[in-house]
C-alpha cells in the first residue's frame, strides 16, 4: 500500500519472442514496487499481500494505467500487432465492473482490445465459478486475448481448453528447466504443444534460459518463448536495447 500510495509502483516488461528470428510479438507487463531506498522489492515477499481482493485490485488499475501509458511506444517499438499480456487475478474477473473498467479504459485508449492478452494462471480455472466464465467470455467478445499461464501444472487438459475461449498457453517454467535432461519434460512439452496447436491455440514456452533449451522447444514443434535468455522484465526505457539483446541470441 506504501508503495501504491506513495507512486513507487512501476511497470517492468518482458518479452515474448518468435523462436525462429527472435523477433518480440509480445510483451508481459510486470509490476514492481520500489522500497524508500530505491530498491526493488521482491515479487516473492509481496505476494502474499495480493492475497487481499482490494489491494489486488488496486495493483490491476494501476498496471492498467502503465500500460495505456506506455502502449503507443511499445506499438511503435515492436509493430501494430504486438500484444501486451496483463495479469489479473480471480478477484479481478470476479467483479463484473473491473471487467467493464477494463474494457472502457482500452476503449477511449490509442490501444485496441487486439493488443492486450490477458493472462490467467490455469490454477485459477479450476474453482473457476460461472462468474469467471462470463468474464472471459465478455472480454473475449471484445476482441481481447485469452492466455491461461502456468499451462500443465494445474491438470485441467483438454477441458477447459474446448469450453472457454483460450487463444494461448504457456508451458510452465517447470517443464522447460529440465527439458534438456529429462525425458518425462520434453514428451509432456511436445504432448502440450501438439494439443494446443491441434485446436488452432498459439504456444508460448516459459523460462528459457538457454539456447539449448530454446533450440530443444523449437524441435518439440514450439514457435514462440519467453525466459530470461531473450531478457529480463525492464522498464520501458531500456525496452529498444532488449529487443537488440534478444534478436542477437538466436
Amino acid at each position: 500500500r506504501g508503495a501504491l500510495n506513495g507512486g513507487r509502483a512501476i511497470a517492468a516488461y518482458q518479452p515474448i519472442v518468435d523462436l525462429a528470428s527472435g523477433r518480440v510479438v509480445s510483451v508481459e507487463a510486470l509490476l514492481r514496487l520500489r522500497d524508500d531506498d530505491g530498491s526493488i522489492i521482491a515479487a516473492s515477499e509481496v505476494f502474499s499481500a495480493l492475497l487481499d481482493p482490494e489491494l489486488s485490485r488496486r495493483v490491476s488499475r494501476v498496471m492498467l494505467d502503465h500500460v495505456v501509458a506506455d502502449g503507443p511506444a511499445i506499438l511503435a517499438l515492436f509493430g501494430p500487432e504486438t500484444r501486451i499480456g496483463i495479469n489479473l487475478s480471480d478477484a479481478d474477473l470476479r467483479r463484473g465492473t473491473f471487467v467493464q473498467h477494463l474494457i472502457d479504459v482500452i476503449d477511449d485508449s490509442p490501444l485496441a482490445p487486439a493488443n492486450i492478452s490477458i493472462e490467467v494462471t490455469e490454477t485459477m480455472l479450476l474453482d473457476a465459478s460461472g462468474h469467471l466464465h462470463q468474464s472471459l467470455a465478455m472480454l473475449d467478445d471484445c476482441g481481447f486475448t485469452i492466455c491461461l499461464d502456468d499451462f500443465g501444472t494445474g491438470f485441467s487438459g483438454l477441458s477447459h481448453l474446448r469450453r472457454l475461449p483460450v487463444d494461448g498457453v504457456k508451458i510452465d517454467r517447470t517443464f522447460v528447466s529440465d527439458i534438456l535432461h529429462d525425458s518425462d519434460d520434453r514428451a509432456l512439452t511436445r504432448a502440450i504443444i501438439g494439443m494446443a496447436q491441434s485446436l488452432g491455440i498459439v504456444v508460448i514456452a516459459e523460462g528459457i534460459e538457454t539456447a539449448d533449451q530454446a533450440d530443444m522447444v523449437c524441435r518439440a514443434g514450439g514457435r514462440f518463448g519467453q525466459g530470461y535468455l531473450f531478457g529480463r522484465p525492464v522498464p520501458m526505457s531500456e525496452l529498444a536495447e532488449m529487443q537488440r539483446r534478444a534478436m542477437r541470441t538466436i
